[in-house]
């Protein structure tokens, strides 16, 4: 991941900064603080990159594990350099697939996705718990700045809710059957949407997922593009649902 044109940006900016802030007997507190700053923060992007370059490979594992297995398989068998078919091979034999029992089909979220989340939310906890106690009298801050730090907190929270509900979703498991779609939960309770029926599919680009819900009913059952096997999903979603004529 190159970020030499941030690192060039950074330094743009620190050097016009420190320029304005100099003094006529030389540099400034003022002028000190934003070059140690930029060098701080163009060293904090060698920090960056590495991050970077890991968020991509990671797209490009779950562009693999969205696909229909079969398919998934082709296009691995078809990647040139050895070395990057047996990192894809490695990386996807740690998640989980899609499992076909009995003419039922289950779609689970990937582990990726799940400890991403896990990561995130108790980072943002703790983060929350620093905040929250500031407020108190464990630490003396002016008033104003208590104000403050209470309100991201407070945002924080709001992040937190979000972010423990969206793990309960991700414990989900999508279940197609030729009758009927399902939501099934951890604690084995389910959600049907029935093919036999008139159904309404809506694509949710923004939300990231297809929402199937009966034309007589408003809640819905979303199938989550980050789910593993999403195409395969999707594909046997518009054939039982008759949205399209099954392939000959």
């Amino acid at each position: 991941m190159d970020l030499l044109w941030l690192r060039v940006g950074i330094g743009a900016v620190a050097f016009v900064m420190m320029w304005r802030t100099w003094g006529q007997s030389g540099m400034t507190a003022a002028s000190f603080y934003w070059w140690i700053g930029g060098f701080a923060l163009i060293q904090m992007t060698h920090l960056l990159e590495p991050i970077g370059d890991r968020w991509l490979l990671r797209r490009e594992v779950k562009a693999y594990l969205s696909m229909d297995p079969e398919v998934r398989e082709r296009l691995l068998s078809r990647v040139w350099l050895s070395v990057t078919r047996q990192y894809l091979r490695e990386q996807l034999a740690n998640e989980p697939d899609v499992e076909f029992n009995q003419g039922a089909e289950r779609y689970p979220f990937p582990t990726m996705d799940k400890t991403l989340v896990t990561r995130v939310y108790w980072a943002l906890a703790i983060v929350v718990a620093a905040l929250l106690s500031s407020t108190l009298d464990v630490v003396r801050l002016p008033t104003g700045i208590r104000v403050m730090l209470l309100c991201v907190g407070g945002i924080l929270l709001a992040a937190l809710s979000y972010l423990r509900l969206r793990g309960e979703h991700l414990l989900t498991v999508l279940e197609i059957t030729p009758f009927a779609l399902a939501e099934i939960h951890p604690n084995g309770s389910r959600r049907v949407v029935s093919f036999n029926q008139p159904l309404e599919l809506r694509n949710r680009p923004r939300l990231g997922r297809i929402e199937l819900r009966a034309q007589s009913d408003r809640a819905y059952i979303a199938i989550d593009y980050s789910r593993v096997g999403f195409q395969r999903a999707l594909n046997r979603v518009l054939t039982l649902g008759g949205f399209r004529e099954p392939a000959a």
